[in-house]
């Protein structure tokens, strides 16, 4: 009885999953995974006996079906995450996310000194050196990148030192109009740091299309020295944080990645992006074969308006206003649509508050 039960459940998912949307329907606290993967529903699944309650829970937590698997996928309550034990490497508030700029709305063009986290990753090719990926300084001797900087690059190319402290890449100094006429306000030149150690996320997989861990550790060879134009970004630590998918807000993207006709640009600049809903950014990339996961978060999907390759690695940034207008770093630059900006085709960034553990556990003093 209990075997033809099973039987007869398996055939409900199977046909069920037509008349369902892949990922389809999950809340924000759940994610769509294969059922054995979801201990509450797949031990219910096993009972000796099911009532016609269990049965009822089974059906209606279905959001799928996976075809390679010949498994249901069900919408399973997520393990809430914890802050780190130890965040003692971590800059306090009153140091990171500070922008010295004070100016935050308007414009794609970025003002001088803002943004002092962000960095350009230097590496020396057969033609020559240069700058090809974007990161972010979390502490004096860190930078956060992604993996796919790090490996899925030439085999002649290799990464040797990061760029800080830059805004203009044909200027030194940069400079702009100072508050008085006839004055000019310049920033202290940019500095390169040798890179000394990189540190990959042991299950990056560089293969798959959806570039699941995309997240790197590059150690500078030097601390740095902390001023108006070179200071970490917060990393989100905060208990709200943690749990919270951010559908509907409005992140910013910044760096000096290919504009909308695909040429590198010598300034730094930046870009507002609506965070996407997890289901309907699924649903958009399940379609061209790659399957995301809650440790990947989805922005942008303007015509026109999105982060690009040369922006890899760099940050999604989230504004608190309240009470001291701190940034916070919550996604890293994976990967998107090959045309950059295509509507309805949002990019996809790895999502910082899941690697929170992996991050601190792998920084050295």
């Amino acid at each position: 009885m209990v075997f033809i039960m099973r039987k007869y459940l398996e055939l409900f998912f199977l046909w069920s999953s037509l008349l369902v949307a892949v990922n389809a329907a999950c809340s924000s606290n759940q994610e769509c995974i294969l059922i054995n993967n979801c201990p509450h529903l797949y031990n219910l699944l096993l009972q000796d006996k099911l009532s016609e309650q269990d049965v009822q829970i089974l059906q209606k937590s279905q959001c799928g079906y996976d075809k390679k698997a010949n498994k249901p996928t069900v919408c399973c309550q997520r393990k809430p995450d914890a802050v780190p034990a130890d965040t003692s490497l971590l800059p306090g508030t009153d140091v990171c996310g500070q922008d010295p700029s004070k100016r935050i709305v308007g414009g794609q063009l970025t003002e001088l000194r803002q943004f002092p986290w962000l960095v350009l990753l230097e590496y020396d090719k057969p033609t020559g050196r240069g700058f090809h990926c974007g990161g972010s300084l979390i502490n004096k001797n860190y930078v956060l990148t992604a993996a796919h900087c790090i490996v899925n690059i030439p085999r002649s190319w290799r990464l040797v030192s990061v760029r800080l402290g830059e805004h203009q890449l044909d200027a030194d100094p940069d400079c702009e109009d100072g508050d008085r006429p006839g004055f000019e306000d310049c920033a202290d030149s940019p500095i390169d740091i040798p890179v000394s150690e990189v540190t990959l996320h042991q299950q990056y997989a560089r293969r798959e299309i959806a570039k699941p861990n995309d997240i790197a550790l590059v150690r500078l060879s030097t601390p740095v020295t902390y001023s108006k134009s070179i200071s970490p970004i917060c990393l989100p630590t905060k208990p709200e944080f943690l749990n919270n998918r951010f559908n509907g807000a409005v992140m910013t993207v910044a760096g000096w990645g290919r504009t909308e006709n695909s040429t590198q640009s010598n300034t730094k600049l930046k870009l507002d992006v609506p965070i996407t809903q997890d289901a309907e950014c699924r649903q958009i990339y399940e379609r061209n074969g790659a399957t995301l996961t809650d440790k990947q978060i989805c922005a942008g999907g303007r015509k026109g308006q999105d982060s690009c390759s040369g922006d890899s690695g760099g940050p999604l940034m989230y504004l608190e206003r309240q009470p001291d207008y701190i940034w916070y770093l919550f996604g890293i630059v994976s990967f998107g649509p090959t045309r950059c900006g295509t509507a309805a085709f949002p990019g996809i960034y790895t999502f910082v508050p899941k690697y929170l553990s992996w991050i601190v556990e792998n920084m050295k003093s």
